[in-house]
Formats: C-alpha cells, sequence, structure tokens
C-alpha cells in the first residue's frame, strides 16, 4: 500500500470511527431525554393537586350559571393534560346557605361528578359569603392540604378589612388565592367590589383577574393556569402552555412562572 494510500485509508478509518462515536452520543443523549422524561411523568403522575372551586350563587348569576358548568368541565379536561392528580370540592354561597355559612360538596377528581355537583345548586337572592369560603378553606386544609381557592363572583357586601386579614390567613397556610371578577357583566355591583377585590387578592399574595363580557376563552385560560400553578410544579405549567390560547392567558402562564420560580428561589 502506497503512502498516498494508507493515509487515505487512515482518514477513512478515523472518519468512521468518529461517525461510530458521534452515533452512540446521539443514542445516549435520546435515552437520556426518554428517561429524563419518563421520571417527570412520574413525578407529576405521583402530585395530587387539591383545589376549592368557589362559586357565587347568588342571583346575579343566575344569567351565567350554565355557561360556568361549561366552563368547568372544560376546565378539568385541560388539567388532565398536565399529568398531574387533581381533585376539587364546589363550593357556593346563595340565598339557601344560611348567613355565616356555606354550602360545600364532596371532593372529586373527574368532571362528570363536580357538574352533577352543580346541577344541584341554584341561583337565589341573598347576600355574599366570601369571607366564610376563606374560613372553610383554612378549615378543610387541617383535613387535607388545599393548594389553591378559585373563586369568581361579581359582587362583594363584605367588610373589606376582615376580608384582607382572613386573606393573610389563607397565605400563612399556603393556600393560593384566585379572585376571578365576573362583575362588569352584572347589574347592581356594589360600588366597592372591585378595590375590596384587589386589596384581598393583594393580601392574600394571590392574583386578582377582571373577567369581560365575552370573555369565555379567556376564563378557561386562567382556570387552566390557576389549576395547575396551584400545584407549585413549574414542569407542569409548562406542559400546559400549548394548550393556553389567548394573550391574557399566555401572559397569566408567564406571571405565574415567575412567582413560583421566586418561591422556590426562598426556599
Amino acid at each position: 500500500m502506497t503512502s498516498r494510500s494508507l493515509t487515505l485509508f487512515e482518514r477513512a478509518k478515523s472518519t468512521a470511527l468518529t461517525t461510530r462515536t458521534s452515533i452512540e452520543e446521539t443514542r445516549n443523549t435520546i435515552e437520556q431525554e426518554r428517561e429524563t422524561t419518563r421520571r417527570e411523568s412520574e413525578e407529576l403522575a405521583s402530585t395530587h393537586v387539591n383545589l376549592i372551586f368557589a362559586l357565587d350563587a347568588t342571583a346575579s348569576r343566575e344569567r351565567f350559571w350554565e355557561e360556568s358548568k361549561l366552563i368547568q368541565s372544560t376546565m378539568f379536561s385541560a388539567v388532565g393534560t398536565s399529568g398531574l392528580k387533581v381533585r376539587t370540592q364546589l363550593v357556593s354561597y346563595s340565598g339557601l346557605t344560611q348567613l355565616g355559612d356555606v354550602a360545600a360538596g364532596d371532593w372529586h377528581s373527574d368532571a362528570e361528578a363536580l357538574s352533577d355537583t352543580m346541577e344541584n345548586i341554584n341561583c337565589v337572592a341573598g347576600h355574599t359569603q366570601i369571607g366564610q369560603v376563606f374560613k372553610h378553606a383554612v378549615r378543610e386544609n387541617t383535613q387535607r392540604k388545599v393548594h389553591g381557592l378559585i373563586l369568581i363572583g361579581d359582587s362583594c357586601e363584605e367588610d373589606g378589612a376582615q376580608l384582607r386579614a382572613l386573606g393573610s390567613e389563607l397565605n400563612e397556610n399556603r393556600i393560593q388565592l384566585y379572585i376571578m371578577d365576573d362583575g362588569n357583566r352584572s347589574d347592581g355591583r356594589h360600588p366597592d367590589t372591585f378595590r375590596i377585590f384587589r386589596e384581598t387578592a393583594e393580601a392574600a399574595e394571590g392574583v386578582y383577574l377582571p373577567l369581560e363580557s365575552k370573555s369565555i376563552a379567556k376564563l378557561i385560560d386562567y382556570l387552566r393556569v390557576a389549576a395547575v400553578a396551584s400545584s407549585g410544579n413549574i414542569k407542569a405549567v409548562d406542559r400546559i402552555a400549548g394548550s393556553v390560547t389567548t394573550a391574557e392567558g399566555r401572559a397569566f402562564l408567564e406571571q405565574r412562572k415567575k412567582y413560583l420560580l421566586l418561591s422556590h428561589d426562598k426556599k
């Protein structure tokens, strides 16, 4: 073999070796990514999230009750894509609940059972019971960890200072509060509602989200993000990013990711 032939042979041999090494490295990388995905899926599947979903069932909400039931089912379908195990308790207040009390259902892990619970709730004129919802959440937290409280309401007739104090108690118990203000669609709204909702959310280090007419897609996005972010699992929040369709929903998702990152840094 000539010197030139030997050089070409060595080069070909070296190239083949490099190619085999590259293939092995690629194969190892793929296997590592698969293993990481498997571990993350197992971690998410073992993560239980307990949410209290509170609804204002006073007379002003009656026009949108069927709509709320549809959104509830859609929310749970979306939350299911996160890989988390989500259990929710439906809480409501209306003229049928005694002053100083709320109606609380059982804990459920599927949308159908929750829809059945909502079928038995009727909207009846009465005073708001938001403070009692907060107290109920704290009591439930002594029985099982409550990760989040999502409240959809359109009015507040309660003392702002008392609600701020109760909001602070939620924060002390690490219960994330999301107040979704549907008041722009209601008549006869209490004039202090906007201020009280915002200040209560701030006291709880939670989130105040105003809703507008024809904002169904945005509400669904808000509920998706709130439900999953309550777990404290950033990977789960990333997983539902593709199903968040509105600009407001995507902004909310990024805001909750930043909040979770800061919370993890403080630990």
